[in-house]
């Protein structure tokens, strides 16, 4: 059985008076109509999976199952007795591939050491306050604690406030597409091991809704790094992703 290193979790400003722990099967009811609440507020283009109305519930039960027990390892935030936050790692052991490793295209090897940052959803009226920053590095470092060194996520096209958050902490874009007909995503990747051995160059950009150029600039070796909001402001729709190409480190 994984004995779980948990690592410490602290918020500022507002949020010093929050709680959290882990997450298990017996939090399942206040989970799923914790997410329930969620999608209700979420346009279409945002979301992973549409299950038809008929297995909505079989599909969420599904999803408890995968991130409510090893290797799925789930923090949830709480205002009170009130789950106002969660974040989800799967600490991979090469074991059940996920579409995010396959569309990036891992191997046995990437696999053995890969961790995904599967979902992290904030209340919406919670949301300003750094939490899904800070629960992106804490599921980083909980599975950098567990001998994990490649980090995977998925973000979709248009969430802005996401993308920002991940590649705050050095993920970078690695693929876009089509996961299902209108709904483009963007996957990400971090590899620890390399991070800090690497220099940019060659900077160009690309329109967050021009796909076909984004598509064109990973082919070309490029990776999206930052965001560039339009004149300095802070427009979650108008916005520019900065694409560098990574080159190995004279030093």
């Amino acid at each position: 059985m994984m004995l779980l290193d948990i690592p410490p979790l602290a918020f500022s400003g507002s949020g010093l008076h929050f709680s959290h722990r882990l997450l298990d099967w017996s939090d399942l009811e206040q989970v799923l109509a914790f997410r329930r609440d969620i999608f209700a507020d979420i346009a279409p283009h945002f979301r992973v999976r549409i299950p038809p109305v008929d297995d909505v519930l079989t599909d969420e039960l599904k999803w408890c199952d995968k991130h409510l027990r090893l290797p799925g390892v789930t923090i949830g935030v709480f205002d009170d007795n009130r789950l106002i936050a969660y974040a989800s790692v799967l600490l991979s052991v090469g074991k059940g591939v996920t579409d995010v490793s396959q569309l990036l295209g891992f191997n046995e090897q990437d696999l053995q050491r890969s961790a995904e940052l599967s979902s992290c959803m904030v209340d919406k009226h919670f949301r300003g306050l750094g939490l899904q920053a800070s629960l992106l590095r804490w599921r980083i470092e909980l599975a950098t604690k567990h001998e994990r060194s490649l980090f995977i996520g998925m973000t979709a096209c248009g969430n802005s406030y996401s993308l920002g958050n991940m590649l705050g902490t050095g993920m970078t874009i690695r693929w876009v597409g089509q996961i299902a007909p209108d709904r483009w995503f963007q996957g990400l990747m971090l590899d620890t091991q390399s991070h800090s051995q690497v220099c940019w160059s060659d900077t160009l950009s690309a329109d967050w809704q021009d796909f076909a150029a984004q598509f064109e600039l990973l082919g070309r070796g490029y990776e999206g790094v930052s965001i560039d909001f339009l004149e300095g402001v802070l427009n979650p729709e108008q916005y520019r992703i900065r694409f560098s190409k990574r080159e190995a480190s004279n030093t």
